[in-house]
């Protein structure tokens, strides 16, 4: 897990903090880890991209399922623009409660990609 270039990180349902995150999502948040783990989303991602987090997450908690979906992110520079790919996975306790959510991130950008996507974010159960 650490070693894969796909970011991932992991939020516990209970209070919504982010309790993992590996190295390839450290590097592109921009944060170390000890200052990202026990953060809520909304707290390190941009105000987009946190609302996005918010609502994936709420549709898994909805659909009890994993969902993929994409958006972009910015850093605030139109030319720093990148489009990820997310697929967040519900982790259940042995009693069957959702515990934290897996989230597995890729940047597509250099992907080709429908234009669309690009003005609209979209979910999709998987």
């Amino acid at each position: 897990v650490e070693n894969i270039p796909d970011m991932v990180a992991v939020e516990e349902m209970d209070d919504h903090t982010l309790v993992f995150f590996n190295h390839a999502a450290e590097e592109f948040i921009g944060f170390p880890r000890e200052f990202l783990v026990g953060q809520k989303p909304d707290r390190i991602f941009p105000e987009d991209y946190a609302a996005f987090w918010a609502r994936t997450t709420a549709e898994v908690e909805r659909l009890q399922d994993s969902i993929l979906a994409i958006q972009t992110f910015s850093r605030g520079k139109e030319s720093d623009q990148r489009m990820l790919r997310t697929k967040k996975i519900p982790i259940f306790s042995s009693k069957g409660q959702m515990r934290y959510i897996l989230s597995i991130i890729t940047d597509i950008t250099e992907e080709k990609i429908p234009d669309v996507i690009s003005t609209d974010p979209f979910l999709v159960r998987t």
